[in-house]
């Protein structure tokens, strides 16, 4: 536990951008506390996202939480770190969805700890993805979403990678709150992200 990163989390929680940078300086300035940086921001970013369910925010604020998770990569490539490259990894929120942050958080998060990342964007197409998967030949392809729609929009990704005859050759991981991990058990999903130490554990397992 970090005590400077507890603060980070709640700098993201509350949207409070003086507060947020002048903490992200300070942990890149520290070896030891860097590597832990995107995990309080996402822990932070998650706190974001519970808010906004309960009506608390709105999506302005997510658009605000988005922002500075972005100048928070910026200023960690700036600053060096980041690792060999590990792999290519496509991401992107899934069809009639457009919740962007926890997809953007796992995005840095991998980029950040070397890994070739492809990112969508929102509203990705089962067929978008499918052509992803054939063209870009990721090791991993992730899933995200929120809606209780995506859990649907997930399946029939999975259901048309695997009418293409490309299953075999892609990890698929799903995360978001439309989605449990049983759930993605159910749809033939190979994991499930519930938290960003998750992400890295199953986006560094060899094979598919």
């Amino acid at each position: 536990m970090s005590a400077i990163g507890d603060e980070l989390a709640r700098a993201v929680a509350e949207l409070d951008e003086p507060r947020f940078l002048e903490l992200v300086d300070r942990m890149l300035a520290e070896p030891e506390e860097r590597k832990g940086i995107f995990l309080y921001i996402g822990r932070g970013s998650d706190e974001v996202t519970r808010r906004y369910r309960a009506g608390q925010y709105f999506i302005a604020d997510i658009m605000m939480a988005g922002a500075l998770y972005s100048e928070a990569v910026a200023r960690a490539v700036r600053t060096g770190g980041g690792q060999p490259e590990r792999g290519r990894v496509v991401l992107g929120v899934v069809s009639r969805d457009i919740h962007e942050l926890g997809k953007n958080v796992i995005a840095g998060l991998l980029e950040y700890n070397g890994y070739d990342v492809v990112d969508l964007g929102a509203d990705v197409s089962p067929a978008e993805f499918t052509e992803a998967v054939r063209t870009l030949e990721p090791d991993t392809l992730i899933l995200s979403g929120v809606l209780d729609l995506s859990l649907v929009q997930m399946e029939r990704t999975i259901s048309a990678i695997e009418q293409a005859g490309l299953r075999d050759r892609v990890r698929v991981l799903l995360g978001g709150s439309c989605v449990t991990r049983e759930q993605s058990e159910e749809i033939g999903a190979d994991g499930y992200i519930d938290n960003l130490l998750d992400c890295l554990r199953l986006c560094g397992k060899g094979g598919v």
